[in-house]
């Protein structure tokens, strides 16, 4: 009896503690079980399979229905995080193909709540002119390689008028593979047995004692020479898609943190936007002019993800910009809440 009390002692200060570390990280939703198993990234979650055409290297599986990041996770049956589009254009319909990585895909909020959705929404209000439809191809962890891929293979098929590439940070920095890399499918974790506290500790001290999970993507590490090649690779290859399809292509630079910018981590901006062929959308500075910190605008205290009022501060600007370069179709009206 006397072991036992200071062991269930410790197992009781142990939990204690992990409990707090992970409603520190992930917030009320670490008290759900499908919730908290549900932490993860995308190739460990159960969610992607390895693309047929190797240049679209993953895609996310149809007829999702879990958790992810917290949220529920729902695909249709195309495998899209959207609504279910008919291949052919409806009547009266002008479509805007959307790609992008999480920020697009809307990790950590709900379907409704991503920027292109609020967008679709406040653009469909008022029912007197052409249905707008903004359709998600967006996948987490996208690089320009996939998703220059998944506008040819999945995104002309629609017939979009207009092409809207979502960029963030992220975005550049991944590395383009050609010929590209085989994509390697990983076991399922699940975050729910893990030791948040000691994976936490091992994560800020660099000590790489647990099992990291899928490495994610390459990256551009420093090398500013294939940095700007593959951005003019980028710019080349939507520039040829834009004219032979003749649809228009346009960047939105999605941000809200402006230490971003100033860390060089700019997107691109400087070589995509000095492209008369294209039209270049930076929301940051509407964003940061909003006086909203960015604490109050990311998912939690370890995912800067943007949450739902970051995505709708976003929505208004991107929808402010899309006006602006007269991108909608004449007499397009849009009901902002």
């Amino acid at each position: 009896m006397r072991i036992l009390k200071p062991l269930l002692f410790v197992l009781a200060l142990i939990l204690a503690v992990e409990l707090s570390f992970r409603l520190y990280l992930y917030g009320p939703g670490a008290l759900h079980p499908g919730k908290m198993d549900s932490f993860t990234q995308v190739h460990d979650a159960g969610i992607v399979r390895t693309a047929a055409n190797p240049a679209v290297h993953y895609e996310l599986l149809p007829d999702l229905d879990v958790w992810y990041k917290g949220v529920r996770f729902r695909t249709n049956s195309t495998g899209l995080r959207d609504s279910e589009y008919p291949l052919d254009k409806p009547d009266n319909t002008y479509r805007i193909a959307v790609l992008g990585s999480s920020w697009t895909m809307g990790s950590g909020v709900e379907l409704e709540e991503i920027w292109h959705s609020r967008v679709e929404q406040w653009l469909n209000a008022d029912t007197s002119g052409k249905r707008i439809e903004l359709i998600n191809f967006g996948v987490d962890q996208y690089g320009f390689g996939e998703m220059v891929a998944t506008l040819e293979e999945k995104a002309l098929a629609y017939e979009p008028d207009l092409v809207v590439i979502a960029l963030t940070y992220f975005t550049p920095t991944v590395l383009w593979n050609d010929p590209p890399a085989t994509y390697v499918e990983t076991d399922r974790r699940h975050p729910l047995l893990d030791l948040h506290s000691l994976r936490f500790i091992d994560f800020r001290l660099q000590l790489g004692l647990m099992e990291p999970g899928h490495p994610g993507r390459d990256r551009i590490e420093g090398d500013q020479e294939l940095f700007k090649r593959q951005m003019h690779k980028a710019g080349d290859r939507l520039q040829a898609i834009s004219t032979e399809q003749r649809v228009p292509v346009a960047f939105v630079k999605l941000a809200y943190q402006p230490s971003w910018v100033r860390k060089g981590k700019s997107g691109g901006a400087e070589i995509l936007s000095s492209n008369p062929v294209f039209t270049y959308i930076d929301v940051t500075d509407q964003v940061k002019d909003t006086g909203y910190s960015p604490g109050e605008l990311s998912v939690s205290v370890w995912d800067s993800h943007p949450n739902a009022l970051g995505h709708e501060l976003m929505a208004r600007a991107v929808l402010e910009e899309l006006f602006a370069n007269d991108l909608l179709p004449e007499g397009t009206v849009a009901r902002i809440p």
